[in-house]
């Protein structure tokens, strides 16, 4: 039985605004591995854009002292009018480079919101930005109350989840391998939450509201896997791939929660693929490292 066959139909609608977005991270100290988030540089596929300054001033007196902070701040400014000039310019984010050392940027990532640039920037922020302050995160779901679709809730839902399990996980061997695009069939792409050496995983979050959403949501990332595994099948790389999809399901989670965790766990054992509930983030992190060790 093809997965496909069996619930591409119910799968939710993906939003028709795309986007991509790349962080802009700050090396205060060349060659150390720390870094912290100072800007989010944001374009959609119509050419809307915006660049966003994640770290407030506060945070960097915090850190640095009235002194030191002011050059600190001066720094941050340069790099995020240099990236605004860059795209007021018409070129794309994949083209722009910082023009100091010190500043690094992330691979490209694409996603889809309703909330068109706003859903994009508060799925990065939430991703990638913990000290980020402003209405984005401020105003939250209630602030595009009018415009988000119950999908992109629980897409943000389980951004949330992946951020949390990410910081579980700062070790280097984990840190390269999460939200991976894999091209497939003609050319076409999935996404999966955490591409490892030989254990593949997307995650879902059953602790909210709108449980029936997030089931939907889950069986997407089902099929995400089953095409995921077809496509290892053909390749060399196959042997020992694992292929999971990771649920977070707290211990008092509602009824409705529970019997949708059930019957998606009857799915994945129909198409010989896992479902894995886990109470935690520190749980899930856990099954990671347990099944990358394997």
């Amino acid at each position: 039985m093809n997965i496909a066959d069996a619930f591409l139909h119910q799968a939710p609608e993906t939003p028709d605004y795309k986007g991509k977005y790349r962080v802009i991270y700050f090396e205060p100290i060349s060659g150390s591995g720390e870094r912290f988030t100072i800007g989010i540089v944001a374009q959609s596929s119509q050419g809307e854009f915006r660049v966003i300054q994640t770290i407030p001033s506060k945070s960097l007196v915090c850190m640095y002292g009235k002194e030191v902070s002011v050059q600190a701040g001066n720094l941050v400014n340069l790099i995020i009018e240099s990236a605004k000039d860059h795209l007021n310019a018409g070129l794309d984010l994949e083209d722009w480079n910082p023009p100091l050392s010190g500043i690094e940027t992330s691979e490209t990532y694409y996603t889809q919101s309703k909330a068109k640039l706003d859903g994009i920037l508060f799925q990065a922020i939430t991703s990638f930005s913990s000290l980020y302050k402003g209405k984005l995160i401020d105003n939250g779901l209630k602030e595009h109350n009018d415009e988000l679709s119950e999908v992109d809730a629980e897409e943000m839902a389980v951004s949330r989840l992946i951020k949390q399990v990410k910081i579980l996980l700062p070790n280097q061997q984990y840190t390269n391998h999460w939200n991976k695009e894999v091209i497939v069939k003609s050319n076409s792409k999935i996404n999966i939450d955490y591409l490892g050496n030989f254990y593949n995983a997307n995650l879902s979050n059953f602790n909210v509201k709108k449980i029936k959403s997030a089931y939907q949501l889950a069986k997407a990332k089902l099929l995400d896997l089953d095409i995921l595994r077809e496509k290892r099948e053909h390749e060399a790389i196959n042997n020992n791939q694992q292929f999971e999809l990771l649920v977070a399901l707290k211990n008092d989670a509602s009824n409705q929660a529970k019997h949708l965790a059930y019957e998606l766990e009857e799915l994945a054992d129909s198409i010989q693929l896992r479902v894995v509930s886990k109470s935690s983030a520190e749980q899930l992190a856990g099954r990671i490292i347990e099944k990358e060790a394997a």
